[in-house]
């Protein structure tokens, strides 16, 4: 607690009462609804901002940190508030900014309370664990200065020691020390420690994919390039069903490769990177695509095919393989029934395959209008008879279809409306 005198312990009391105020006229029954809590983040900021604009000016640091200590406190018991739009957040980002301003302006004793207080606070079972990262956050990253980085190393070792992480990659308790072992290695590189020594501390809990991924940037920083490359082979052998480590680990080997002009192994890594891509990206095919004569692509795209076809559809696309395009896109069809291919594929595949497109394209919108259900689906559904009729080419079928479901469908005002929109 920070040392306030008499006339301050009174001013606090105030400033609390008011805030208190503040919750309660916003409140009915004790919820602050939807629609109040635009006005209340305003009124408690605009009184945050008075407040705060008042001690500032008076060099009143140490009751300025008593009052943000409080209203963390008061918000993280918590508030019962619909925070749809996000207003704790909006409140609790202003308050971690005076924050800074506060520890930035205080003494070295007032310093050495405020660390204090966010050591005693970050894990405090009173406070709401989503403000508790608030205080969290600002332990690891609002105190610089050297006797402060030096004390929080003892509480972090100290943390390290009596908590253990998760086997569980989702876990909070997991994500928390995380949290700590960056912030070691943050406070060890602020306080010029040898990388050397960090290497030390991070290979202690390589195990955690995270960790691992900065001890990989501190080896190749070194130069230890076969390290490097061993601990990320690691991250990708011991963590098969977590497919985005997978490929991180997999992009970093690609930069490693691409550093070391390696281009024996960066053109396996590509083909493995591209596999395991969630989204086609041409970059990277296009870049593995250069290490391959024409004769020899052919016969890749073949294997790249028979291996996975998740980038079918692309492929065939870019290497201008129409006829193949239209076999791959008929079969989606003939097996899901959607025409989001024909769409996306119809202009090169016209006019070769304009028949056979356009009666797929029909049969599922016939298909498709007796599953409408509001206002969006029949704009949606005039924009596919729209696509019918000029894309594809078939104005004719196209009217004709609108014709027959302004009769059929009468009594849906809404949607024969569209219809006669659509073109």
């Amino acid at each position: 607690n920070m040392k306030l005198n008499e006339t301050e312990k009174e001013q606090l009391k105030n400033i609390k009462e008011t805030f208190n105020q503040i919750i309660k006229y916003n409140s009915k029954n004790g919820f602050i609804s939807y629609y109040s809590a635009r006005k209340f983040e305003r009124e408690f900021l605009d009184y945050l901002f008075e407040v705060s604009g008042e001690l500032f000016g008076s060099r009143q640091i140490s009751l300025l940190f008593e009052t943000l200590c409080f209203l963390v406190k008061k918000i993280g018991a918590p508030i019962d508030i619909d925070d749809s739009d996000g207003n704790i957040s909006d409140i609790m980002y202003e308050i971690m900014e005076l924050y800074k301003r506060c520890i930035y302006l205080t003494s070295e004793e007032e310093k050495t309370e405020a660390l204090k207080w966010f050591e005693e606070n970050f894990n405090n079972e009173k406070i709401i664990d989503y403000i508790q990262e608030y205080i969290l956050d600002g332990y690891f990253n609002l105190f610089t200065d050297e006797k402060s980085l030096k004390t929080k190393l003892k509480f972090i070792d100290k943390y390290l020691e009596q908590n253990d992480y998760s086997n569980d990659i989702f876990s909070m308790g997991r994500f928390e020390f995380q949290q700590f072992v960056n912030a070691r290695v943050k406070t060890m590189e602020l306080l010029k420690f040898p990388e050397s020594e960090i290497i030390d501390f991070l290979e202690q809990y390589s195990n955690i994919s995270d960790i691992c991924f900065i001890l990989v940037d501190y080896c190749i920083n070194q130069k230890n390039y076969e390290k490097a490359e061993n601990l990320l082979y690691g991250l990708i052998d011991n963590n098969q069903n977590y497919l985005g480590i997978v490929l991180e680990a997999k992009n970093k080997l690609y930069e490693l490769y691409k550093a070391t002009n390696n281009k024996e192994k960066l053109q396996k890594i590509l083909r493995s990177i591209f596999l395991s891509m969630r989204t086609f990206n041409i970059e990277k095919y296009n870049e593995y695509k250069s290490y391959f004569s024409n004769d020899e692509w052919k016969t890749e795209i073949e294997s790249l095919l028979q291996e996975s076809s998740r980038f079918e559809f692309e492929i065939l696309y870019e290497e201008k393989m129409y006829d193949d395009l239209y076999v791959a896109v008929e079969k989606t069809y003939n097996k899901y029934g959607g025409i989001h291919y024909i769409k996306e594929y119809a202009a090169v595949l016209l006019p070769k395959y304009s028949n056979q497109l356009a009666e797929m394209f029909v049969k599922a919108l016939e298909k498709n209008i007796e599953n409408l259900r509001n206002r969006d689906d029949y704009r949606c559904f005039a924009k596919d008879l729209k696509f019918l009729a000029k894309n594809l080419t078939a104005f004719e079928k196209a009217s004709e279809l609108r014709e027959k479901w302004l009769v059929e469908y009468k009594r849906k005002s809404a949607l024969c409306e569209e219809l006669r929109l659509a073109f």
